[in-house]
């Protein structure tokens, strides 16, 4: 395109590389400044939008949105999972930023899909390193349950145990997205490994509820029933402790 036009929405995403929830790609989104309205063709969705001369750069020689508009732009649009999913990847790269995300958005309060573009940014957290963690994190929120802290190191009377992905400090009960503990300089982990730190987990008085994709998706109840008999175990091991 020659008159300006920049990639936006979820072509801009991934210009910038950021993590994205069952993608469409059938389409490719460009913004016009110049058109009269929006449309389809070809394959290309031509957006009109008052998109700020700042807020468009350059990534990999590709002319983009910057990320901050990308995300809010993009949550407007598509459903709240993907949106949390793209927002908590920028996030959590640190590459934008809570209020950033809030800024954007007051500037396009009233455009179509802000509301939904509002849930998003509200509910997106800094520390969902996968987009499975960004689902698991719907899933508790939709269980009624109390949201965890990410991304805890643990430790024990011996030292560190591990990093774990989700920590419901107040019950005791620690929640692993994809069955694999995560270790600082290592990447691959024997079975036997995995197995002794759950044990070290155990002893230092946490459960632990391993999960994946199949149970952070849908109503995800099965889960919720795991989680919270998790709950009620470590509470009675604290009463008979003390």
């Amino acid at each position: 395109m020659k008159d300006g036009a920049f990639t936006s929405h979820l072509t801009a995403a991934v210009v910038h590389e950021v993590d994205a929830l069952d993608p469409d790609f059938t389409t490719v989104h460009l913004t016009r400044i110049g058109l009269a309205s929006s449309r389809t063709e070809a394959g290309v969705h031509h957006h009109v939008a008052r998109v700020p001369p700042g807020r468009v750069i350059t990534v990999h020689g590709i002319r983009a949105t910057d990320l901050p508009w990308t995300v809010i732009d993009s949550a407007r649009e598509l459903t709240f999972e993907q949106g949390v999913v793209l927002a908590e990847s920028a996030l959590w790269q640190e590459r934008t930023t809570s209020a950033s995300l809030r800024s954007v958005l007051l500037t396009c309060a009233d455009w179509p899909g802000a509301r939904n573009a509002g849930r998003v940014v509200a509910f997106a957290s800094n520390g969902s390193e996968s987009p499975g963690e960004s689902l698991a994190r719907i899933a508790f929120e939709r269980l009624g349950l109390p949201q965890p802290r990410q991304q805890v190191d643990v430790r024990d009377a011996m030292g560190l145990i591990g990093r774990v992905d989700f920590l419901w400090a107040q019950y005791r009960t620690i929640g692993e997205f994809d069955g694999r503990l995560k270790y600082d300089g290592e990447r691959r982990e024997t079975l036997y490994d995995e197995k002794r730190r759950e044990d070290r987990l155990r002893e230092a008085g946490f459960e632990v509820v391993r999960f994946g994709w199949a149970d952070v998706q849908g109503e995800a109840k099965p889960l919720g029933r795991r989680l919270v008999a998790a709950f009620a175990r470590a509470a009675r091991r604290a009463a008979i402790s003390a």
